[in-house]
């Protein structure tokens, strides 16, 4: 699959993440609005073109930083990200 929308999985860890990025080589977009345990360790090496992280208080500047530094088409929506 590509595209994997996971919005108010509240439950879900970045090792779920990862083990579904691993699982699907082709991922390519991926919602995770109110999935309140993601941090930036989930999302650094995952996301290809699209990322919402709405309401994911642990995503921080520093994935931000780095995914915008190697994927510069990436498109991501972060409201209510601190």
């Amino acid at each position: 699959m590509r595209n994997y929308f996971l919005e108010g999985c509240e439950w879900i860890t970045d090792k779920s993440i990862k083990k579904i990025a691993d699982l699907n080589k082709n991922l390519q977009n991926i919602s995770l609005i109110s999935c309140y345990k993601i941090t930036d360790d989930a999302v650094c090496n995952i996301v290809h073109s699209f990322l919402n992280a709405k309401k994911c208080p642990f995503i921080s500047d520093k994935s931000i930083y780095f995914l915008l530094s190697k994927k510069p088409v990436l498109e991501l929506i972060l409201d209510w990200v601190p």
